[in-house]
């Protein structure tokens, strides 16, 4: 069952939604990839969501069951 899309804006302020099933987060600092991880994982199961991640740090993806994409200094050239 999927969260209300009213819920997980309310739950989780660091998620912009984009369009249906496409969002942008912030740096899951470890101080929030506990909530973050757990509502993807809530929201759309193990194996069912990708994160993208664009930005110039790494961390650990095992809380996403590892379904990170990593593009680091791809782009920072």
């Amino acid at each position: 069952m999927l969260i209300p899309e009213e819920e997980l804006k309310s739950t989780i302020s660091d998620f912009i939604f984009i369009y249906p099933k496409i969002f942008w987060m912030t740096f899951p600092t470890k101080q929030k990839i506990k909530g973050l991880s757990q509502t993807l994982n809530l929201q759309f199961k193990k194996n069912n969501y990708y994160i993208w991640n664009v930005g110039e740090q790494r961390y650990d993806t095992s809380y996403f069951h590892n379904q990170v994409i990593m593009f680091i200094n791809l782009f920072c050239e």
